[in-house]
């Protein structure tokens, strides 16, 4: 990874105090970026579930409606007058 502004490092394995610092403030953005989107995702994931509820709720009506048409279907065909009667 290349940063700008990199001062020459002091030993092989050490890092500079203005490395340190970029790569600080690097983790903080990182930070930040995270915190905000797990923010943004739990919004989203609320919103989702309470349109689920509402689909469901709506997929409930239709299937109460269904289920009253057929029995007014079944009651009207016990209750029709071409039936035979025997």
């Amino acid at each position: 990874m290349e940063w700008k502004f990199w001062e020459k490092k002091i030993l092989h394995d050490e890092l500079g105090d203005t490395q340190l610092k970029v790569l600080s403030r690097f983790l903080l953005n990182q930070e930040d970026i995270i915190n905000n989107l797990s923010s943004e995702n739990q919004k989203l994931v609320a919103e989702i579930q309470v349109l689920r509820n509402i689909v469901n709720e709506l997929s409930n009506i239709n299937n109460v409606n269904i289920n009253k048409a057929i029995k007014l279907e079944k009651v009207r065909r016990k209750t029709s007058p071409f039936r035979d009667k025997r």
